[in-house]
This record gives C-alpha cells, structure tokens and sequence, in this order.
C-alpha cells in the first residue's frame, strides 16, 4: 500500500482532503485571535463581563498529517468502495465570523419568492440564487441544525463539556459541528430574526426583571401550522350540553365586555362588526353584541333597533339597548351567513349612504336619545382590512426551586396557555408557554411586564401572520383566568393569606346563618379589595400609621405585595432618621415622584385590567376569574388530610396488612399505571397527586377496618364525590352542577361530624365555590395546574444550566432559543429578513425533521398523536399478530361483504385508556366497571404468603397477601374515577338527601367531639389548627 501513495496523493480526493485539513486550521487559528480581541461592533454578555475561557488551539500539523495518511495506507477498508463515508454537506468552518449560520448576511437570504412549504411555486433558478443550501435555510448547512439540536432544549439540555465530548465523536465519524461559541451566536441571531429576543426592564422597586413577549408568543402560535388548525377565536354556544373545553365557558361566551369579545366575523368577502348596523339578506336591519359558534356554524347575537327620523334634522336615530346580557331577551341568534350587507356599505333607497342618514351616531333607548357613540366599530380602522383574531388566555404564576438538590432556591415563573386550544394539546408541554422568572423579584413585579404587553393587547393589538389562511390578521387578548395554588392567589388577588385570617375566602365574605341553614354567602367584590388597598396607602402617608395600617389591613382583609414591600421599606428609612443612607433618600425620593406621576405602578398590575367597569379594561375580576384548583385544594388538601388522619392512627406493625389490601387490590379500568404496595402503605406522608387518587378509588377496601362509624360514612361521601370533581367532560350542566353541590353539603355534612374541627383548614370552604368555579369555566380539569407543575421541572433544567450570575435573563434567553427551534422546525412563518412585508419558513429539510421523526417531536414534548387522530377512537392496535392467533377469515363473513379486502387485527383502542382485545364480542362498548372482591363479607385475611421477585428472579421472601376464600362474594367499585358518569346512570346509587337534612344536631355533635378532644389531650395546637405552608400548597 505504501508504495502506492504517490498513486493516491495525486487523487482529487486527497488533494481536496489536504486542502479542507489547511483551511480548517487557518479558520481555527483566525477565529481563535477574534475571540481573543473581541470583534469591533459587539460586546461580551457575561455577567462578570470576562470573555470566555481561552481554548488552546488544535493545530493541525504537517506531521500529523503524514500520520494520518500512514494509517490510510495499513488501513485495510481505504480502497474498498463499499465502506461509506460522512461527508459534510458543505464547506464551511467553525468560525462565527467566517459566514457561518449566524453570520447572516445578504447573500445567505433567500429571494422574496424563495419556495416553502406555505407559499407558491417558483422556478428552479429564483429558488437556488444567491443562497445555498436552500432545504436547510435559515441554517447554512445541516451540521448547523444538528448542533443546535445535540445542544438540547427544555428537558434535554447539555453543558459545554459534553458537547464537546459529542462534537468529538461526529469528528470521529467524518462530521464537523460548529464550536459552542458560533452555536450561541447562531441562536442570537435566529431569535433577532423571527422576533422572539427576551425584554429586559426595572420593576418599581428597581429590580432587573427579563421576560418573553406575550405578543411575539401569541404571533407565533398563529404563523406555526401545526398549532393554528387547532385554534378557536370563538366561543361556542353549548346550551349547557357536552361542556369539555375552556371555549365552551361561560365566562368567554357571556362575561367578556364589549370591547373585549370577538369584534368581527369574516364571511362570503364581508367584514362584519359589533354595535354596527347590519342589513340581513331579508332586509332587516340588526346590530349584533356578541359572536358566536353553535353546532359549527357562526352566529351573532343581535338586537333590532328601534327606528325614527329625527324631528328637527330629518335624520334617522337609531336606538338600542346599552351592553345587553348574553342571555338578554332582546337578543336573537340570527346565523352570519344571513348577514348581508356591513354597516359601512349600507346604502338608502335613492342613494347616498346609510352612515350620512343617521350621522354615524347609535343612541340608547328609554335615555332621551343619549347618544352611545359612534355606530362605526373603531376596530374596523385598526384592522385596516384585516381579519381580526381573539386569543384569549390561561396565565399562571408559581414559585419553584431552581436547584436539583434539596437546597431550596426559591423562583417565582409566569407561564399560560392559549384558551382557544382543546385540552389534549394544552396538557401537553409543548402548548406551555414561559413569560417569565426571577429569583429576587415578586410575582407582582414580574406581572408589571406582562400585563403592560396583556394591556396593549386589549386596547391596540398588535399584527401577526395566520398560516391557515395566509394572510397577516391583528391579534387581541384578554386573561380568561388565572391559574394557581392558595398562596399566589392570594398575592394575586391582594388577599390575605387564609391560613390564620379573619376573612380567610377570596371569592366571598365568609359568613353564618343562625338558623343553620345552608346560604349563599356574598361575593367579595374585586372593586372593593381595590379601592381598600388605595385607602391604606393614603392612611399609610400620614405619620405614625405603622400599626393602625397593619390592623387595618386585618380587619378589610387585603394585603397588597408590592405595596405592602415599599410601606415596610419606608417605614425601614424612616426608622433610621438622620443614617438614612443617599440609596435610601433616592428610594424614598423616586416611589413619591411615581406616586404623583403613575400611581397604579405601586399597586397590584392586576388592577389595571379589573373588569367591566374601566370602559379600555379586559373583564378580570381577581375574585372569580381566580377558579378553585383541584389538585392544591382537593388532593393535596382535604384528601392528604384526612389520609394522614388516618394512617397516623395506624401502629407501624400493621402497615403490613395495608400493604395486602393494596396488593389485592384489582386496578383494571381505574387509569392506574402502576402501583407499588410497599410504598402506599409505608410512605403515605410523602404522597402526591396521583398517589391521593389511587386512595380515593381504594379506600373502602383497604382502609376499611381502620374507619369508625362516622369515618366511614365520611370518606364513603368523599369517595362519590371525588369522580364528579374529576369529571373530564359535562352533559348536562344544571343536572351536574346540582348533584355537585349537593355531594359536597354531604361531605360536609358527614367530615364536620366526626369533628367540628376540620373548620380550621380554610381548603374544606373553597370547597363549596368549586361549583361556581365549573359553572364560570367547565370541567374542573381545565384549570387543573398539573401541567404546569410538571413543567417547572423544565424550568429547573434551564436553571441548572444557566451561568448563575443572571439566572432571570439566561432561562429567558434558553426558552427564546427553544421557541426559536421550534417554530423553525414546525414549519413556522415568518417575516423575510430583508423584505418585512414579506412572511417565509424555513427550508424544506428544516421542517421534515420535526414532521417525520417522532423523536424529534417528543424531545419537544409533542405527542403527534393526539391532534392527528383527535376523537377518531376506535382505531386498530399497531401491533404485530402473534402467529398462533392468526385465524382464517369466516366464508359467511366475506359472503355478506363481498369485494371487501378483510384482515385480521390484535385489537382496537377504544379510547385514551382501554382497549379492545381477542375474547369477548363486542357490538358496542358504553363504558366499563371495575369491580373488587368483598373481603369483609367472605372474611378474606392478609397473611405473609406472597413471592417477592427480586432483579427478575424468585426469592425466599414472602410479602403480605390477600387470601381470598371463595370467589362468590364481589362487589362493583362505584368509586372509579375514569367511568364514574356511565355507573352512575347505570347503579342509580340513591343520594340520601334526608340522611344529611339535619344540619344543627350534626354542628353540635362535631363540636362535641372537638371539645372532647381537646380535653382529653390538653392541648390547643392540634393537626388541624397547623399552618398551611409546607402542606403542598
């Protein structure tokens, strides 16, 4: 071989090969003196304002080269044709300043009528002139791609090092990944190009704050087409009937203002407004008040004018009723396809248009003539001829460790949801979007940023592009609901905390009837909890207030975050008199100029979008439109108390017969994945969610012996209550909304009698509003927090990977990256880089990489499942056929379907949980029960007879087990959660109304106990009267 490598030197291919080795090396060494002097026109972001790490240069020497070559020739496979070789698919380097990915200059973009995916066929030559690599544009090759993916997002990002360790196996594999550096720079200027870069601002208290643009968010979402088929702008109209998702709510459909609904419909090339005159097709003349969708088609809700000619101009007056309710008798559902002619268009018989014969001018009826304002929508000139889109919003704040160890590294996040997507794709993380976080501001100084852009929204909109029907439209938004646990609901809400308070409700004022009769207590009113925390403000800048403030904000019930922070910071200086510091003097100086010049920056930013009554405000009112959220006030609050109320009364020699009962237990069509015995018995103080659940579907089998009479009764109520809290889908919303209410006065009817002192736990009376909460919403499960909590964990990945000098800034800039990526890959649209009114996607390999590899998807936690078959259940199993079940197909069956292909399959998926496999005939499936054995009836015993299986292998150990004794006595487990709705019309399980009738005798005997209780134990801090913090709240 040897002698022939003059043969092989003289090849083009080692010719190439030596000189891509020289150019690597000169790009390696010119990169390396620009990092080291830093280019002319940037500046280094880190925090301690170092440049980074010097990396020593690779060079690549003429004798290691000769090395290489040497090898060539011992090795065995250089001549063989067949062995493949990585090529990488350009020439580049991995220099930044090179031309790489991130060194977008004018020749790297494409012509304006650059073919994608979304727009209209060009010719070969406009297609591949003046940029290369087409299919992988805005990236400069493949690599680049590849590079930002192996780098990570979300949950799988990786540090420097191990990138490098990655880079080095593609070297070793013939490819080349661009360095750390360049990746970096790549994504600052992708997210420079398609608008999402993080904000940085001063909150009021002058803390550095960083967040992602809700508006740039919410354009996206409209420009990515895999997200945009699955919109609604518009509410729907269910008259109470299959109620599963928040655009059937009625607080979208009923409670939003005037001008915060849906202000027009496109139809048959019309634009039609609210309070514009409408002429329909017969000739009537209407003004519609709200928009609508009913059984799929579009509706307004309009109102007739009354109609006179003006005695003194001759003009015609219009008249109408003033921001009528929904359910307004004066409202007619007339559809829009019966629309005719739009208000601007209207013209009068003999000429001339409608607008000069009525002055352009709507009145109020039964005011003399008061004029309402002008009939033209002024979002009509806004629009300019575009389509308008209503997204309206779920936010949620929370605070969450930014550490992976127990160190506590507390992070207040804002993240939400878009309202208008279906459940399926809102509860997975790939529809979560991050706003914002911080480790040393408030959640009121985060929300100061967001409800600025929230606030834009509302009154100016902002423009975006709509891939579903290719054109730019203008975005609005309002905040639906807001989502969280107790404690940041109640800094939302400017409440106090309901732990140890004297008005421990935010939805109402907490009250009595002597009589004992069940009421309905009052509604706290959201205007009120505003005008008290301007009241204590003013009380607070007279002198010596200090305590008349704090008893004051006691006895009104509100406590206000950000305000109460700077009351204690002044009252902090004043203390100090005359060593008051120049800091101190520019802090009290700079809160009295915003004092006089924007006073609502002092106060809650929620307070500027307080409801209908500020006539530019979205309609949020902090008192309802914060719902009560199952999973931190059921689960984990009345549920995780009463379960260790009761396993802390269980001897620790008997959790052994609790781990039998568990193991016995039958978890067919419970939605139980898997469950461990040994840890439910044995580890019931660190439960959660899921865990709770399990108990709620098991209890009345396994904790049976350990209830007493009263405790029976009790968690046999809260067992029936349970599958009607979680409860996915609503048929019918009265009859639910009753039988709700009703088993949770039951519960508590039978809670409060084993002892009056479950009262102390404010969470058994937010209990009692969750019905209205359904009502305003739907479905409890759709303002469940549990896909936010699960996302926190990819914030805390992000936190691990920051630099920890501006935690706040770095995750903000790791989710733009994210955003960025992913928009890219969905084939997201956006505008050109040198041509603004012109919108592109990115390349057409870009796009198949996340369309065709599901790895992809999930790494972004997409389920491509879900939006591509939606409700299309059943379908058949993917699955192979075992060889010993293949059957011939019946003659008698292909006779009585002639010409029809027939195959056999394993099964059928019947929903999102069960399926349908060989063994039963089924001609159709309603729903399925799980049933449990009775152990008490057939005296069934734990006994230590069970196999324990250790690393796959039999043992000598034995587990505790059920030992049944006969296989007659069953019982069906009316307690399941996922069928609960098809047994009930099934069982019809008598309510017992007459059994919980007697509210006064069962007060009495609950307080009875309690009283006894604390005689017997002497003591007044019991479990009950704990606080909350660190109960899972």
């Amino acid at each position: 071989m040897a002698a022939n490598r003059h043969i092989h030197e003289a090849t083009a291919a080692h010719q190439a090969e030596v000189e891509r080795r020289a150019q690597m090396a000169q790009a390696e060494e010119e990169s390396a003196e620009l990092l080291a002097r830093g280019p002319p026109d940037m500046q280094w972001t880190s925090a301690l304002d170092e440049p980074p790490e010097h990396h020593p240069l690779s060079d690549v020497a003429p004798s290691e080269l000769q090395d290489d070559l040497h090898f060539i020739n011992e090795d065995k496979y250089f001549d063989n044709p067949a062995v493949p070789r990585s090529v990488a698919s350009s020439n580049w380097s991995t220099s930044s300043e090179d031309g790489g990915w991130d060194g977008m200059v004018p020749d790297d973009v494409p012509p304006v009528d650059y073919q994608t995916p979304h727009t209209a066929g060009t010719s070969e030559r406009s297609r591949t002139k003046g940029v290369k690599n087409p299919e992988w544009w805005p990236f400069r090759a493949k690599e680049y791609l590849i590079s930002s993916l192996v780098i990570g997002h979300t949950r799988t990002i990786i540090s420097r090092m191990l990138y490098q360790h990655i880079k080095l196996m593609f070297i070793l594999c013939g490819t080349l990944l661009p360095d750390w550096t360049t990746v970096r720079r790549g994504k600052a200027k992708l997210r420079k190009m398609i608008g999402m870069d993080v904000i940085g601002r001063r909150s009021v208290l002058n803390r550095p704050v960083h967040y992602l643009s809700l508006k740039a968010t919410l354009g996206l979402e409209l420009a990515n087409p895999q997200v945009e088929p699955h919109l609604h702008y518009y509410p729907e109209l269910t008259e109470g009937r299959a109620v599963s998702r928040l655009s059937q709510s009625s607080k979208w459909l009923k409670e939003l203002g005037p001008n915060t609904r849906a202000q027009m419909v496109q139809h048959g090339g019309h634009d039609y407004y609210l309070h514009e005159l409408v002429e329909l097709k017969s000739s009537l003349i209407v003004v519609p008040a709200y928009f609508c969708e009913f059984k799929g088609k579009m509706y307004g809700l309009c109102q007739t004018p009354e109609i006179r000619a003006c005695d003194q101009t001759g003009q015609l007056i219009f008249s109408i009723t003033k921001d009528p309710p929904f359910d307004s008798p004066r409202l007619t559902r007339i559809a829009v396809e019966e629309f005719g002619m739009e208000y601007p268009s209207m013209t009068v018989e003999g000429g001339g248009l409608m607008s000069n014969l009525c002055g352009n001018q709507i009145y109020e009826i039964g005011h003399d003539c008061d004029p309402i304002g002008p009939i033209f929508n002024p979002w009509r000139l806004k629009a300019a001829g575009r389509v308008i889109r209503h997204l309206p919003i779920c936010l949620y704040a929370d605070d969450t460790s930014g550490n992976s160890s127990k160190k506590w590294n507390k992070h207040i996040s804002y993240y939400f949801t878009l309202a208008g997507l279906p459940p399926k794709l809102t509860n997975q993380h790939f529809n979560c979007h991050f706003l914002s976080t911080s480790n040393s501001a408030g959640a009121m100084e985060l929300a100061e940023g967001i409800v600025d852009e929230l606030m834009d929204l509302i009154n100016d909109s902002c423009v975006a592009y709509d891939s579903g029907i290719g054109e730019e439209v203008l975005v609005t938004s309002t905040l639906l609901c807001f989502l969280a646990d107790s404690p940041m609901h109640a800094e939302i809400t400017s409440t106090v905390m309901p732990g140890n308070s004297r008005n421990p409700c935010r939805a109402c004022d907490l009250s009595i009837s002597h009589d004992g009769y069940w009421i309905k207590n009052g509604l706290r009113s959201w205007i009120g909890i505003i005008a008290n925390c301007y009241l204590l403000w003013d009380i607070a800048k007279q002198p010596r207030t200090k305590t008349r403030v704090g008893v004051l904000g006691g006895d009104l019930g509100v406590k206000d975050s950000v305000n109460n922070e700077i009351l204690l910071l002044k009252y902090s200086i004043l203390s100090n008199g005359d060593a008051a510091t120049p800091a101190n003097q520019a802090f009290t100086n700079r809160i009295a100029e915003i004092d006089c010049s924007d006073q609502a920056r002092l106060f809650n930013p929620f307070f500027r979008v307080p409801g209908k009554f500020h006539p530019s405000a979205s309609d949020f009112d902090g008192c309802a439109d914060t719902p009560v959220e199952v999973l931190h006030v059921f689960l984990l609050g009345i549920v995780k108390y009463m379960v260790r109320d009761v396993m802390g009364r269980v001897p620790p020699a008997e959790l052994g017969i609790i781990e039998g009962w568990y193991r016995a237990l039958r978890t067919t069509s419970l939605n139980i994945p898997s469950l461990s015995p040994y840890y439910m018995a044995k580890h019931s103080s660190n439960f959660v969610g899921k865990e709770f659940k399990i108990v709620l579907q098991s209890a009345p089998f396994v904790l049976f012996n350990y209830f007493d009479e009263k405790e029976r009764l009790a968690w046999g109520a809260l067992c029936q209550l349970a599958p009607l809290v979680f409860q996915t889908k609503i048929e019918d919303m009265d009859s639910y909304l009753a039988e709700l209410r009703f088993h949770i006065r039951k519960f508590m009817f039978y809670i409060i009698r084993t002892t009056a002192q479950w009262v102390n736990k404010p969470k058994f009376h937010m209990l009692v509003h969750l019905p209205d909460s359904i009502e305003r919403f739907g479905p409890a499960s759709l303002f469940a927090t549990e896909k936010f909590e699960s996302y926190n964990g990819v914030l805390r990945n992000a936190s691990i990977h920051s630099n920890r000098q501006s935690p706040g800034k770095d995750i903000a800039i790791t989710f733009a990256n994210y955003k960025t990526i992913r928009h890219l890959a969905c084939g997201g649209l956006f505008k050109h880089p040198k041509h603004p009114n012109v919108y592109i996607a990115a390349g057409s390999e870009v796009a198949r990489l996340f369309v065709d590899n599901p790895l992809i998807q999930k790494s972004m936690d997409y389920n491509h499942s879900v939006p591509s078959r939606g409700g299309s259940f059943p379908y058949p199993l993917n699955a192979r056929l075992p060889p010993e079940e293949k059957t011939q197909i019946p003659p008698p069956l292909q006779l009585h379907l002639p010409g029809q292909k027939l195959f056999q399959v394993v099964g059928f998926q019947l929903n999102a949980h069960r399926a349908l496999r060989k063994g039963v005939f089924v001609l159709d499936v309603e729903s399925t029960i799980n049933f449990q054995h009775n152990c008490h009836a057939g005296g069934c015993e734990v006994t230590p007879t069970g196999m324990v299986w250790i690393e796959r292998e039999e043992s000598e150990e034995n587990n505790n087990t059920a030992a049944h004794r006969n296989a007659v006595h069953y019982l069906v487990n009316s307690l399941e959660i996922p069928g609960a709705r098809a047994l009930r019309l099934w069982a019809d399980i008598p309510l017992g109304e007459d059994e919980v009738s007697q509210l006064i005798p069962m007060l009495k005997e609950g307080l009875a106990v309690w009283l006894n209780r604390e005689d017997e134990d002497g003591s007044e801090v019991e479990y009950f009267d704990a606080p909350l913090g660190g109960e899972g709240e």
